[in-house]
């Protein structure tokens, strides 16, 4: 469903037919009327949508047959939860659900439709805009069963994408991948059976990426995301697309390429606007950009480089923040959290204590456990300075206990130095002694590259590598041979090999085993 909706270009075609078509018409056929307020809905149009609904009840009066009823009803929950209002879109979701049959095999081809978008809804509004992923689950589980009754591996794959997002924002990392890997592999049977790619399997590269960067395996990540990336772009796949460009953003940072980061959130914000607008679990672009600014601002010894902090400052000021403010949806605790960020740059310790605060009760109540490890992570540095190191201490072994189990790495290690520092005398009081080994490892490698390269390695090279060329690097490295490549890769044999080609003259190697000895050398794969 959101595959559908993220496809700008198909929609704003199909929108300017029916503005070409004479008010008669569209008058004498509610069904164009109520196409044409959806197509409004989802370019963006939001303003125009309610006028048009009205103008369609006006004209059709009692006339109006339960169908275009239902329809007109769907849409204005789409909208409410478009414009943020998630109690009203809840309230018309369930009022749209109540009027069709019990059972959904009962369902007529238009219910069906209706039956399965109103869940979908309910499962983000809970995700998205509640932050309830409990809630959010159910639905999504429930959407499961209506695709796999309706055989579309689309649906599926998107509700699959669903139930991750709520495993991840409830810290079960393991069983969010697992997801991800069970999608995949539905996917490829499918590709099989049918002798064409899945569109929406990006969903699980992309989301399987960015789990393994959280979780340091950098090489990995690297080529899920870069995989799921190429897909969604080839198929414009708008939302996957974003979410692409965002988690390589952090991807790149975790590498130590801080512009390459920025880069890709530049690519972000370039997309139609209709695929930027679609909520993003990872939090809104323009939060990305400042926070990846407070990311380059930190020097190595843990100091924040003032001149970085107007740009930043001027967006949280724009955003109107409030110590104590609502927290209404994800894309809030996002930016909220980039804030407190800010206020730790600018050694607003007590302010940002109290807002860390806020946030952590509202994160606990819905059981938000990857948020509460992030939020006690930012506490235990601001509390360092402002209470003493016991208290602090005391904080971080509760985000300690938390993260262990699910092997989370880039929470701790992207707050820099000063999150060494403090892991440093968590070490001395024997604090989660494994895991915190394995953070200080996890710092110690990164600050080993950044000396012995000041800046990426794959800058190193004159002509540096491409990320589908990097990709392919990964699969010679498996030794995999060219038709494996091109079949893993949707790509015909003949650009395999000119990727192959490229890849040996900009490393200057004349084999693959040379070729993949230097690319290890470089740190380009390991």
């Amino acid at each position: 469903m959101n595959e559908m909706m993220s496809r700008g270009e198909y929609y704003t075609t199909m929108l300017d037919r029916l503005k070409a078509l004479p008010n008669e018409i569209l008058h004498a056929h509610p069904h164009f009327a109520v196409s044409y307020a959806w197509l409004l809905s989802i370019t963006l149009q939001l303003d125009e949508v309610e006028p048009r609904l009205k103008e369609v009840e006006k004209i059709s009066g009692e006339n109006l047959s339960a169908e275009i009823r239902l329809e007109i009803l769907v849409i204005r929950a789409f909208l409410a939860r478009q414009r943020k209002d998630f109690a009203k879109s809840t309230e018309l979701s369930l009022k749209a659900l109540s009027t069709l049959p019990e059972n959904p095999y009962d369902d007529n081809p238009l219910q069906r439709e209706v039956r399965t978008g109103i869940v979908f809804n309910l499962g983000y509004i809970h995700l998205l805009g509640k932050g309830d992923a409990t809630e959010a689950e159910k639905w999504f589980s429930k959407a499961i069963s209506i695709s796999e009754a309706a055989s579309s591996i689309t649906l599926i794959l998107g509700a699959m994408d669903g139930i991750s997002h709520c495993r991840i924002l409830q810290g079960k990392l393991y069983q969010a991948a697992e997801t991800y890997r069970k999608g995949m592999q539905l996917a490829g049977k499918y590709e099989q059976q049918r002798g064409q790619e899945i569109p929406a399997a990006s969903y699980a590269s992309i989301g399987l990426g960015n789990i393994l960067r959280e979780q340091n395996k950098l090489d990995e990540a690297f080529y899920h995301l870069s995989h799921g990336i190429d897909m969604s772009h080839r198929w414009q796949i708008g939302d996957v697309l974003c979410k692409g460009y965002m988690y390589q953003a952090r991807l790149k940072q975790a590498q130590g390429d801080i512009d390459g980061a920025l880069e890709s959130i530049r690519q972000a914000e370039q997309l139609p606007y209709t695929y930027r607008i679609v909520p993003i679990y990872g939090g809104p672009i323009a939060a990305c950009r400042m926070h990846l600014l407070l990311m380059k601002g930190m020097s190595e010894n843990g100091e924040f480089d003032p001149s970085y902090l107007d740009e930043i400052q001027k967006w949280a000021d724009d955003q109107g923040f409030r110590l104590n403010g609502p927290i209404n949806s994800l894309e809030d605790e996002y930016e909220y959290l980039v804030w407190a960020r800010l206020l730790l740059a600018q050694n607003e310790n007590e302010k940002s204590s109290q807002l860390l605060a806020h946030l952590l009760e509202a994160a606990e109540d819905r059981g938000r456990t990857e948020r509460v490890i992030e939020i006690l992570i930012l506490q235990a540095l601001a509390l360092q300075s402002l209470i003493g190191e016991e208290v602090s201490l005391k904080t971080l072994k509760r985000a300690l206990l938390l993260a262990e189990p699910e092997g989370y790495i880039r929470l701790f290690v992207d707050e820099g130095r000063p999150m060494e520092r403090l892991l440093q005398r968590a070490e001395s009081y024997n604090y989660s002694p494994g895991y915190v080994s394995q953070l200080l490892e996890a710092f110690e490698k990164e600050t080993a590259q950044m000396q012995s390269s000041p800046q990426s390695s794959a800058f190193r090279l004159i002509d540096p590598l491409s990320d589908r060329e990097i990709e392919v690097l990964h699969l010679l490295m498996k030794d995999l041979s060219g038709l494996k490549i091109a079949d893993k890769l949707f790509i015909s044999l003949n650009t395999v090999k000119t990727h192959i080609k490229n890849i040996y003259s900009k490393l200057n190697v004349h084999s693959r085993s040379e070729a993949v000895e230097l690319a290890k050398k470089l740190h380009l794969i390991s």
